[in-house]
């Protein structure tokens, strides 16, 4: 039932967190098979071997929140325990019934006569389970031995003035009970690592069973998951021999963008923010000629040649050949007047020119040069050089006669030229016949010549411009026949790789054929891996949740605890210093935390708890923890087992005061078990005369404990039945006591409220005696006499006061007090005490009792 409850609680936090769909379906298929996931181990992977195909088998089911057996969010709609009925179960044979409808239950037993069967009834009907029973791995253990069966604990509440049996919760009821075990454990989680400790948090809030619950379940499935697909390693394998035909068909949407971009680049190139469509269309096609066919044909017509005429030549070469005319004749001149001299310069040269063929003999007579009286070749020789003025005019004569035919030669070529272009030109220019021997051309035919020449010089400028046009019209044409180039190459390389696609299709397609039925299976694999892997993801993330949502239970549980545990330990505690009283305080919130505590003295200093405290505050500190949870809850009952085993004799009496006294406390149902007699007539004359009281023996023989209901342990509740029945000695032996008790009780009272007026000045009958309870009350009267005149006590401390007084009737020989002694001590033969003192000396003390709360 714990276990149910708090994974359902579990799975309200995890709908908090907003987790996976599969990590909220791994949740739900355990929280539907938690009683077979419980009962596995992590022990040899127990558990994962359960879960792997648990939840592969259940992964598609539709999981409806499974219903938990109480309302996690229930408010408690009663205020008091009224009935229980046990039996046969642990120590009970036969069924008991147990009056609860009081404020106080005492149950006194010795050890062994069923006190802890009592409190585990309790457990079960609260709880819906006994946390000891886990503990102890006992099977049957709520059985009765002898009888071999357990019949569940009935327990009635009441419920707005009705009583109804209370249906189990435990995250509602678990602060109910208060026990050795989980103060003790408690006390000493700081002392235990943190795997021992974990568990421990847990025990103390009786998470125990959730916590080994968790703990159980393996970190991974994977080891029982089919993570593995074999079927498609093997069609992987088979594949690999295809894997370039896959990478190709793959790869037609890029290969073929990479093409486009590709145009794109060439028709930026070819004229920046040209599209390829653009350049396409200039290119042309046979069916749609474009730009490329028109320049073509533009091309195709044939220029005519230049004439090469040009005016300005004409005029030029005219004027030359008169220059040169006029120097020739002038240079002629010259020769001609020097004419003798050129005989004889011819004369000596050809002397000269025969030194080299008869350099002995005389050229003219043959005769030999050394009978001669003149030598005829020196003769001749410096004949030559007096003729060299003659010389250099006969050259300068025949150079301007030669530079004079050339250039009459080219104007008679530019006139014959400009004559044969004049007739091409439209309209036809008619120039007269040039005949170059007559040079014929007078004036008038010179400039109809140059008139013709100008028209000839203007087509030849025209058609420069044209050559110049189709000079660029030759460039756009190679510039569009490279791109066309261009992009057939890329188109042939498209077309290539289509090609290659098809072919790659067709093998692929009969790869695929012949393997359809191993695809199928490699398909059916693929579903069920993913699912294998979804499941193995998902449990990873759900036992990731559980384990942070256990880790949080402490914190949560502990929450705003630490004020109220405070205030409750220091009323543990109020005999200590103040300086040892604890100033603040820090719970352990996970396992291998340490308990932290600071006191009063030095409020900054923290201190390990278990270092610091005694084994008697270490108990009060978990108690204090335990009520104080009670406290948050709003608990209208505690349950104290075995309460004197549970705390040290030295804080009984703070303890008792705390929980009967404390504004938290004070109007809560306790059930309180204990073997002490002392410890409950302390509760009956200090805290709750009324309480009521069963006293648990041991079996007379059937293995099944005596069960009555006790007498009450207050004095006075004693002295009323003693004197009611006639027995005055014994009244006034019980209200002697009565007496000692409230005499203490003022005076404690006293000193929690004005200190100072607190010390008595008692006279004391001999060394070593202890003062008399007459010397302690009259002390106490006096005390408060000076309090109340002085103003400081008011009611009840008047009422108080005057009710000691009339017992003590000022004298110490009184009757009254004459008669509480006696009532005490035996005395053979004396009179009867007279009943109306008795009834008067009870009647005050009961009056000084009701002052008490």
């Amino acid at each position: 039932m714990a276990l149910t409850e708090e994974f359902h609680r579990f799975q309200t936090w995890l709908d908090g967190k907003q987790p996976s769909d599969d990590v909220r379906r791994v949740s739900s298929i355990i929280e539907h098979n938690l009683t077979a996931v419980a009962e596995t181990r992590h022990a040899g992977g127990q558990r994962s071997r359960l879960l792997a195909p648990l939840l592969r088998q259940d992964w598609a089911a539709d999981h409806t929140p499974v219903p938990t057996a109480t309302g996690t969010t229930t408010a408690i709609n009663w205020n008091r325990i009224t009935e229980l009925k046990v039996g046969p179960f642990r120590g009970f044979r036969r069924p008991e019934v147990f009056d609860i409808d009081h404020p106080v239950v005492l149950i006194l037993g010795a050890n062994g006569t069923g006190k802890s069967s009592l409190c585990e009834a309790i457990e079960l009907a609260l709880l819906g389970r006994v946390e000891e029973e886990r503990e102890r791995s006992v099977k049957r253990y709520l059985d009765n031995i002898h009888e071999g069966r357990h019949v569940p604990p009935q327990l009635q509440v009441n419920a707005n003035g009705k009583n109804v049996t209370i249906r189990p919760d435990e995250e509602l009821y678990r602060f109910i009970i208060i026990e050795r075990n989980r103060i003790e454990g408690f006390a000493r989680i700081g002392a235990r690592g943190t795997a021992k400790a974990t568990p421990l948090v847990a025990a103390l809030f009786g998470l125990s069973e959730f916590d080994e619950f968790v703990t159980r379940f393996g970190n991974t499935l994977d080891s029982h998951l089919t993570l593995t697909r074999p079927k498609a390693d093997q069609l992987a394998l088979l594949k690999a021999g295809i894997t370039e035909d896959q990478r190709k068909i793959d790869s037609v949407q890029a290969t073929h963008q990479a093409f486009n971009q590709e145009r794109m680049a060439i028709a930026e190139s070819f004229e920046s923010g040209l599209t390829y469509e653009a350049l396409r269309a200039r290119i042309g096609t046979s069916e749609q000629p474009g730009r490329l066919s028109e320049i073509k044909t533009a091309l195709a017509k044939p220029l005519p040649s230049p004439t090469g005429v040009a005016v300005q030549t004409l005029i030029k070469l005219r004027r030359e050949g008169r220059d040169l005319k006029q120097q020739v004749a002038v240079a002629h001149e010259g020769l001609a007047a020097r004419s003798r001299e050129i005989s004889f310069r011819d004369l000596y040269q050809a002397v000269v020119n025969m030194e080299g063929t008869s350099p002995d003999l005389c050229p003219a007579c043959e005769t030999p040069l050394d009978s001669v009286t003149t030598n005829p070749f020196h003769r001749a020789t410096q004949g030559l050089a007096a003729l060299q003025e003659l010389a250099a005019l006969e050259a300068r004569a025949t150079a301007a006669r030669s530079r004079a035919e050339g250039v009459w030669g080219k104007l008679i070529q530019a006139i014959e030229t400009t004559i044969s272009k004049a007739a091409s030109l439209a309209p036809a220019i008619e120039l007269p016949a040039f005949d170059p021997a007559k040079d014929t051309y007078g004036a008038a035919d010179w400039h109809k010549l140059l008139a013709a020449a100008r028209a000839l010089q203007r087509q030849d400028q025209a058609l420069a411009l044209e050559q110049t046009r189709r000079q660029e019209l030759e460039s756009e044409r190679d510039r569009l026949q490279a791109a066309r180039t261009e992009l057939a190459q890329v188109h042939g390389r498209q077309v290539q790789f289509d090609a290659d696609v098809t072919e790659a299709r067709t093998r692929l397609a009969v790869f695929e054929q012949d393997n359809a039925k191993l695809q199928e299976e490699v398909n059916t694999e693929a579903t069920e891996h993913q699912i294998q892997v979804r499941i193995g993801e998902a449990y990873k993330g759900f036992l990731e949740a559980l384990k942070a949502y256990r880790e949080g239970l402490p914190e949560q549980l502990m929450a705003d605890l630490n004020e109220v545990t405070i205030d409750i330990y220091n009323r543990f505690n109020h005999l200590d210093a103040p300086s040892d009283l604890i100033h603040a305080l820090r719970l352990p919130l996970r396992g291998g935390d340490a308990i932290e505590v600071a006191f009063n003295g030095d409020p900054s200093r923290w201190h390990n708890a278990l270092a610091i405290l005694s084994e008697g505050h270490l108990r009060c500190l978990g108690m204090a923890i335990l009520l104080a949870k009670n406290v948050k809850l709003k608990l209208p009952v505690v349950l104290l087992d075995d309460a004197v085993n549970a705390i040290d004799h030295d804080h009984r009496e703070g303890i008792r005061n705390t929980l009967f006294g404390h504004p938290d406390l004070i109007k809560k149902q306790w059930i309180i078990t204990c073997h002490s007699n002392e410890f409950i007539k302390d509760i009956h004359n200090n805290h709750a005369k009324g309480a009521s009281l069963y006293v648990l023996r041991h079996h007379a023989g059937d293995h099944h404990p005596i069960v009555t209901g006790g007498s009450t342990r207050n004095y006075l509740q004693l002295a009323t039945q003693q004197v009611d029945d006639g027995n005055a000695r014994f009244a006034l032996a019980h209200c002697r006591r009565a007496l000692e008790n409230l005499v203490t009780r003022s005076w404690k009272k006293l000193a929690e409220q004005i200190p100072a007026a607190s010390t008595l000045a008692l006279t004391l009958s001999r060394p070593g005696a202890s003062p008399e309870l007459s010397n302690v009350t009259q002390g106490l009267v006096k005390a408060l006499n000076q309090g109340i005149a002085s103003g400081g006590l008011v009611e009840p401390w008047v009422t108080r006061r005057d009710r000691l007084e009339s017992i003590l009737k000022a004298k110490p020989n009184s009757l009254a007090w004459m008669s509480l002694n006696k009532g005490t001590h035996e005395e053979a033969d004396r009179e009867d005490f007279e009943e109306p003192t008795v009834r008067r000396i009870l009647g005050a003390l009961n009056d000084l009792d009701a002052t008490f709360p």
